[in-house]
């Protein structure tokens, strides 16, 4: 592989942070995305499905045809939404011991030449802890996936008209999506996420947008446009992006090493924030203040 020593470094950097990463690989086709990730992750691979997984299942059967690609490892699931089987919305309710049954029986006859590994999807698990972890509990999966198809008490998300609901109620019911992933994500037993944006298609569909659109505003004119003393915050070293002057630092501790990368740091404040319910509290004082500061930077660009 030539040419790729820092998309390599970048990829194996975010393999051995201890948590889960999401990457995306772009470029025009042929360039060797797909051979980009198997080098780098060769023998490390869990989970593989890409445009040249086999679709002809009758002709050839899928894991022949991964072991003729030279797959090595495969992974094999079954889907259980919680709600769906304790509230019986299902006309065939799931069979945990025929689904780990089956997969066993998968994982014997390609012992030896294909490596399968077999878990579970779990949809909604927070809404029903109780049966959730009875169905974690029945058998020992290797890996188990959590999904979020509809909100606590509120249909799936593929059956609600978004197209008629407004932009407000669409961002409240986001922002639940995103509280019940985070308990999701803190559930025992879930390895992973899947589906994170099944809420998103289905308001794509309807014609409506949650895309997260920055307002750009300089540090000079925050600090000189009212209350708020931006003073320490912004302007100073901060002013120039990603540039720090510690030399300071360095004549007072010359022995100081940082053992905490940024993202590391970064991270590590999200995670405070999200534990800590008092930095969690709206302040319409201060949303109205920022709404001012817009549309005065708008009537200037208007009027220019």
């Amino acid at each position: 592989m030539i040419g790729r020593a820092s998309e390599a470094k970048t990829l194996n950097r975010l393999y051995n942070s201890g948590r889960a990463e999401f990457v995306a690989i772009y470029g025009r086709r042929r360039v060797g995305k797909t051979f980009l990730v198997d080098e780098t992750f060769s023998g490390r691979i869990t989970f593989r499905h890409a445009g040249l997984s086999p679709a002809d299942e009758q002709a050839k059967g899928l894991l022949q045809a991964q072991l003729e690609q030279g797959t090595a490892i495969f992974a094999v699931t079954d889907h259980c939404d919680i709600n769906g089987e304790v509230e019986k919305l299902y006309d065939f309710p799931f069979d945990p011991d025929g689904s780990w049954n089956a997969m066993m029986e998968v994982k014997e006859k390609y012992k030896g030449r294909l490596n399968v590994v077999c878990g579970i999807e779990l949809g909604n698990a927070t809404q029903y802890p109780e049966a959730a972890r009875a169905v974690l509990d029945a058998h020992p999966y290797e890996f188990v996936i959590g999904s979020l198809h509809n909100l606590n008490r509120v249909p799936d998300f593929c059956v609600m008209n978004f197209g008629h609901m407004s932009d407000g109620l669409i961002r409240q019911l986001f922002d639940r999506s995103l509280d019940e992933t985070l308990e999701m994500v803190q559930f025992p037993g879930i390895t992973t996420l899947g589906h994170l944006t099944y809420m998103h298609r289905y308001v794509t569909l309807a014609g409506k947008k949650l895309d997260f659109k920055p307002y750009y505003v300089p540090s000079d004119f925050l600090h000189k446009a009212g209350k708020y003393d931006y003073e320490g915050g912004l302007i100073g070293d901060k002013a120039n992006t990603v540039v720090f002057d510690n030399s300071k630092v360095k004549r007072a501790v010359p022995d100081f090493v940082c053992t905490v990368r940024a993202d590391q740091g970064l991270r590590k404040t999200v995670r405070h924030m999200l534990a800590t319910p008092a930095l969690q509290k709206d302040d319409p004082e201060f949303d109205a203040w920022c709404d001012r500061v817009i549309d005065a930077l708008e009537r200037a660009r208007a009027e220019v």
